[in-house]
């Protein structure tokens, strides 16, 4: 039976005020179901982005709502917000953002701490996620000494931590020629079965659609096409 992990309805968000405000996203509907990977088309400047950080809490709707496993984004607390970052949603940056100062193994151990695990417990869980993106060999060198490719699992690895229910991924190969690009979204692919994750990603690479389970097309401010694979 699918379950809805999120629900986004009638969702509405601009910036700026009086003659300089910009209406971003304009009764934006959609749903992401366990399982699924999702990936959303739009041009650069369209809003995709703006979505992501919705979800996550980082910004808030003007109007509308946003449900992410059962919970009311809008109406959570501060605490509540991290809360869920923390445990339920993991996110996969364009640009990596890893710390320069830290290994592989201790940018995955990060997220592990922020929720309470002991050295030992974040260490063997980070272990077997970086086995499982193939970078036993690389756990203990530092983000400058990874490739761009290396770095980004690294980035997918720490997104999964702490067995997060989604998975947004905002442009995860923009920084990445296509031949990466096309390793990096075929191991996303098999995370839905593999670790009862859900992905939301976002890009503009429609080369990349052929992995995901269902894409959806978001034009000036809406959701204009939605296709299964």
């Amino acid at each position: 039976m699918n379950r809805e992990f999120l629900t986004i309805n009638d969702v509405y968000k601009g910036f700026g005020e009086g003659d300089n405000r910009v209406e971003i996203l304009k009764g934006v509907n959609l749903n992401l179901t366990n399982g699924e990977f999702v990936m959303m088309l739009g041009p650069s400047g369209s809003g995709k982005s703006t979505i992501l950080h919705l979800i996550a809490g980082l910004t808030p709707v003007d109007r509308g709502q946003i449900e992410v496993c059962g919970v009311n984004v809008q109406k959570c607390s501060t605490n509540k917000i991290l809360e869920l970052r923390r445990r339920t949603i993991g996110y996969v940056f364009q640009d990596f953002r890893l710390l320069q100062g830290l290994t592989a193994l201790e940018n995955v151990m990060v997220p592990l701490y922020a929720v309470g695990r002991s050295r030992s417990v974040a260490k063997k869980r980070a272990e077997e996620l970086l086995e499982l993106m193939e970078l036993s060999h690389r756990m203990h060198h530092s983000p400058r000494k990874l490739s761009g490719g290396e770095q980004q699992r690294v980035g997918i690895a720490r997104a999964l931590a702490n067995e997060p229910k989604i998975i947004l991924a905002d442009e995860p190969t923009g920084n990445l020629d296509q031949r990466l690009s096309d390793g990096i979204i075929k191991m996303l692919s098999t995370l839905p079965q593999k670790m009862e994750v859900s992905i939301l990603m976002v890009t503009h690479n429609q080369q990349l659609t052929k992995y995901a389970t269902r894409i959806v097309g978001l034009t000036d401010g809406q959701i204009e096409v939605q296709s299964n694979v």
